[in-house]
C-alpha cells in the first residue's frame, strides 16, 4: 500500500464550509424539480461550522455542465472542494449563500446536509509514564482479562496470534508513530484535518496513540505484530466534522490492502457517515465501532453499521462501565475502564487510567486483526460470527436493556463455524395510517438458520436513491418526518447476528396527503437588547393528529441575522431559517406545545411574516 499525501482541490472564493458528498446508496429527502431546490437538512448536533454535505443522485438526471455539481460549486464561488470517490459520490467545499443556492438548484443534487463541529472523543488525564506467547504482568488489566473466561485475573496475557500480515487503520486524533511500543510498524497514512498541521502531523491530543497501543503495541496491544496506520480526522482538542471523517473513510476504502481493519473510537457524528461506513464495508474493510459514552441506547451513536462490530465497555469487576451505551445495537463488550496504553508526550510515554468505549473497541480491533492472520480470507460476517462464538457469555452484570451478555475472549482468537447464511428476503412492506407526516409499515418476517436480529428500512423519494431511516428489531416501523403531498418508497432487508444481510424486499409506494392548513399556531415574542435581540417561539399543534418530528421554517426580516439558538437544530440560508425538533420535543400531541428560541443581531422589533410547520402554514397568535 502506498502512503499518500492528502490531496484537496482548493478554489479561492467565498466563506462558509460545505461538504458535498453523494451517497452511493441513499438520499433522505426529495430531489428537486426545475423549480424546487434540493432539500437543505440541518446539522445533526454540535456547532454548525458553515459546512454542508451534499449528496448526489445515484443516476444523474441532467448532463452537460450540471452533471458535475462540484465544478458548478467552484464556478459559483466555492473553495476547499473535497471530492469523495469511493464511500460517497460527491465532494465538499466552502460556499457562500449564493453558491449554496446554486448547488441546491443543480438537478443532480439529491440533498444537502449542514455539517457541524463536535467533540468526538473524551480525553482523561494522562498518567506517567510474532509468534504466540505469554506476557507476564501485562501493563493493562484489559489484556489480563480478555484471555480468560472468569475472574480473578491471573497476571498474564496468553496469545496464539499477533496480527502478522494485517493492517489496522486508527481513525482518530493521530498517532505518535515513533513510540517505542510500535517499533517500525506504525506509519502515517492520511490527514483529513485542515488545521495547518500538515501530513504526518502526529498526535497532539493523545487519544489516537492510546487506541493504537491497545490494538497493536508490543507491550499494550492485543495484536502485537499488526501494521498500524494513522488516519487523522480529529483536531488537537478532539473535535471533528462529518466532512473530515468521510474523507478519511474514503481514503481507506480506496487504498486499503486485503486483511484490513479500521477502528472508529468516535462518537457524536451525523447519520450521513453511516452510508459511508456501509460503502467502506463493501470495499472490503472490516470496521470496529464504539457504542458511545452516554449511558443510553447505542443505536443512536454514529458512525455505526449493523454489519460492523459495535463495542460496549466493561469495568474491572465485570460490570458494564457506568457510562457505556447499551442495547440491541451492541455486539460485544470489552474492557474499557482504567485502561493503560501508549502516551503521546514522548517515545516511551505511558497514558494510564483512560476510560470509555473508545478504550474497549481497540481490544476488539486487535482480535479481528489476529483472526485475519489465521483466517486470511474471512469476510466481515465470518469474522463477526467467530468473535461472537468465541465470546465469554453471561459473566457481566448490569449490561443494560437489550444488550448481549458477551465479553471479548481472545484465547483462542476465535472459534466456531462461521455463519455465512443470510436471512430470507422479507415480504414487501404494507403502509397504513398514512398522514401528512408519518406512516406505519409492517412486512412479512424473514427467517434465518440462527435467528433474525433486525431489519434495515430504507426510504426513497425519487424511486432510485435510498437511505436507511430505521433499524427496528421487529417487522414493523413507524416512518416519521415525512412531508405532505409527497411520494415515498420504502423497502426492507433482514440481518442476523453474524452481519449477514438478505436482499431487499420489493418496495411499497404511497403519497402522503396534503397538510391541513391552520393545524399549527406560532406565538413569537422578541426582546431587544442593544444591537441584538432574543426571540422566543411557542409552537402549538392545533390539529387532531399527533405530530412526530417537525421542522419550523421562517424568513427573518431584512436587517436581522440569526446568531445561535436552543431547543432545536437550526440551519440558515440567507434570511431563511429552519428549526428542527430534537429528541425530547419531537412529539407534539394535539394541543401540545414546544418552546424554542434564538439570539440574533440587528433590529429586533419586526416579526417574521409567516411560519410553516412541516410545510403547513401556521396561524400566529
Amino acid at each position: 500500500m502506498s502512503i499518500q499525501r492528502r490531496h484537496i482541490i482548493r478554489v479561492a472564493a467565498a466563506a462558509a464550509a460545505v461538504v458535498v458528498g453523494a451517497a452511493m446508496t441513499a438520499t433522505p429527502a426529495a430531489a428537486q424539480t426545475a423549480t424546487t431546490p434540493a432539500p437543505l437538512l440541518p446539522a445533526e448536533g454540535g456547532t454548525p461550522n458553515g459546512g454542508y454535505i451534499v449528496v448526489l443522485k445515484d443516476r444523474p438526471t441532467v448532463g452537460g455542465a450540471a452533471s458535475d455539481p462540484a465544478k458548478a460549486a467552484e464556478r459559483a464561488g466555492g473553495r476547499d472542494v473535497r471530492r469523495y470517490s469511493t464511500v460517497l459520490r460527491g465532494f465538499s467545499a466552502k460556499l457562500d449563500a449564493d453558491a449554496l443556492d446554486a448547488v441546491r438548484a443543480n438537478p443532480n443534487v439529491a440533498y444537502v446536509r449542514a455539517d457541524s463541529r463536535f467533540l468526538a472523543i473524551e480525553k482523561p488525564p494522562e498518567g506517567r509514564g510474532s509468534v504466540g506467547g505469554v506476557q507476564p504482568n501485562p501493563p493493562s488489566w484489559g489484556l489480563d482479562r480478555v484471555d480468560q473466561r472468569n475472574l480473578p485475573l491471573d497476571s498474564q496475557f496468553s496469545y496464539d496470534a499477533t496480527g502478522t500480515g494485517t493492517t489496522v487503520y486508527v481513525v482518530d486524533s493521530g498517532i505518535r508513530t515513533t513510540h517505542t511500543d510500535f517499533g517500525t510498524r506504525a506509519q502515517w497514512a492520511y490527514n483529513a484535518v485542515d488545521d495547518g498541521a500538515g501530513p504526518n502531523a502526529g498526535d497532539c491530543h493523545g487519544h489516537g496513540t492510546h487506541v493504537a497501543g491497545t490494538i497493536g503495541g508490543t507491550s499494550y496491544g492485543v495484536a502485537k505484530n499488526a501494521q498500524i496506520r494513522d488516519v487523522r480526522v480529529l483536531d488537537c482538542e478532539g473535535f471533528g466534522s462529518n466532512a473530515d471523517l468521510i474523507e478519511g473513510m474514503d481514503w481507506i476504502a480506496a487504498n486499503a490492502p486485503a486483511r484490513s481493519v479500521a477502528n472508529f473510537s468516535l462518537q457524536n457524528y451525523g447519520s450521513v457517515v453511516n452510508t459511508a461506513a456501509e460503502n467502506m464495508i463493501d470495499a472490503g474493510v472490516l470496521p470496529v465501532f464504539i457504542a458511545g459514552n452516554f449511558n443510553t441506547d447505542a443505536c443512536g451513536n454514529n458512525p455505526r453499521s449493523s454489519r460492523g462490530i459495535v463495542t460496549g465497555a466493561s469495568a474491572f469487576d465485570d460490570t458494564r462501565w457506568s457510562s457505556s451505551n447499551f442495547g440491541s445495537c451492541v455486539d460485544i463488550f470489552a474492557p474499557g475502564a482504567g485502561i493503560t496504553s501508549a502516551g503521546r508526550t514522548s517515545d516511551t510515554a505511558v497514558a494510564s487510567g483512560w476510560s470509555g468505549t473508545s478504550m474497549a473497541a481497540p481490544h476488539v480491533a486487535g482480535w479481528v486483526a489476529r483472526h485475519l492472520e489465521t483466517n486470511p480470507t474471512a469476510t466481515l460476517a465470518q469474522a463477526k460470527t467467530a468473535l461472537i462464538a468465541a465470546a465469554t457469555t453471561n459473566v457481566l452484570t448490569n449490561v443494560g436493556t437489550g444488550s448481549p451478555n458477551r465479553l471479548l475472549y481472545t484465547e483462542p482468537d476465535g472459534g466456531g463455524t462461521p455463519d455465512t447464511s443470510a436471512p430470507t428476503v422479507p415480504g414487501a412492506p404494507v403502509a397504513s395510517s398514512v398522514t401528512a407526516t408519518s406512516a406505519s409499515l409492517t412486512w412479512p418476517a424473514s427467517t434465518d438458520n440462527v435467528g433474525v436480529t433486525g431489519y434495515d428500512v430504507q426510504r426513497s423519494v425519487d424511486g432510485g436513491s435510498y437511505t436507511t431511516v430505521g433499524t427496528p428489531t421487529t417487522n414493523s416501523f413507524t416512518a416519521t418526518g415525512l412531508t405532505a403531498s409527497r411520494a415515498y418508497q420504502f423497502k426492507v432487508r433482514a440481518r442476523d447476528a453474524a452481519g449477514n444481510v438478505s436482499a431487499y424486499s420489493s418496495a411499497v409506494s404511497f403519497t402522503t396527503p396534503p397538510a391541513s392548513t391552520g393545524a399549527c399556531q406560532v406565538t413569537y415574542s422578541i426582546n431587544s437588547n442593544g444591537g441584538g435581540f432574543t426571540s422566543t417561539i411557542v409552537i402549538k399543534n392545533t390539529g387532531s393528529s399527533t405530530i412526530n418530528g417537525w421542522t419550523l421554517a421562517f424568513a427573518l426580516p431584512a436587517g436581522q441575522t440569526y446568531a445561535n439558538g436552543w431547543s432545536a437544530t437550526y440551519a440558515t440560508s440567507g434570511q431563511n431559517v429552519t428549526a428542527t425538533s430534537v429528541s425530547w420535543n419531537s412529539t407534539l400531541h394535539p394541543q401540545g406545545t414546544a418552546t424554542i428560541g434564538f439570539n440574533g443581531t440587528g433590529n429586533g422589533t419586526i416579526h417574521p411574516a409567516t411560519f410553516t410547520l412541516n410545510g403547513s402554514t401556521c396561524t400566529t397568535a
